[in-house]
């Protein structure tokens, strides 16, 4: 696995929400500005588990954390970088399959695909506690909310 996984990096301008059209159907307006084209550069390379089908990476204080999915397979695990190999591992239930991860204040956020939750792990993978979220779980790259009680907090 690379540091970088690529040669070129677009950026593009993001455009609006799409607006309902006359008959109620979304209409897309894309930006006209060309996306740019930014050169990189592989720093270097690690191993990584090529059985683990990772939904979620992330690196904290020196740190790797691995979001992997697959019903039955799922788990949050902190990975040694320079070997690879898992340091500490939480199993998922099998029902569930895992997908994005992300880190707030210290705690991290793992959300499954079609279970509706949101699970919340110390930095020692000890599950905290789980929140209910509706529809899918996907990507997730950041929080974007502080938890203002303990059920009520955004993402």
């Amino acid at each position: 696995v690379a540091v970088l996984l690529g040669v070129y990096l677009a950026l593009a301008p993001i455009p609006p929400p799409p607006e309902p059209d006359e008959g109620g159907k979304e209409v897309f307006e894309f930006a006209e500005e060309s996306p740019t084209l930014c050169q990189m550069e592989v720093l270097a390379t690690y191993p990584h588990d090529p059985e683990a089908f990772t939904q979620g990476l992330l690196v904290h204080n020196g740190r790797l954390f691995e979001s992997t999915g697959l019903y039955g397979k799922s788990v949050i695990k902190e990975v040694e970088i320079e070997t690879g190999e898992t340091i500490e591992s939480t199993s998922l239930d099998d029902a569930m399959f895992g997908e994005g991860l992300t880190i707030f204040e210290d705690t991290l956020y793992q959300l499954t695909w079609r279970n509706n939750a949101v699970l919340r792990y110390s930095l020692d993978l000890k599950q905290k506690d789980s929140h209910h979220l509706e529809g899918e779980g996907w990507g997730l790259t950041t929080v974007i909310g502080t938890e203002a009680e303990e059920e009520d907090f955004l993402l």
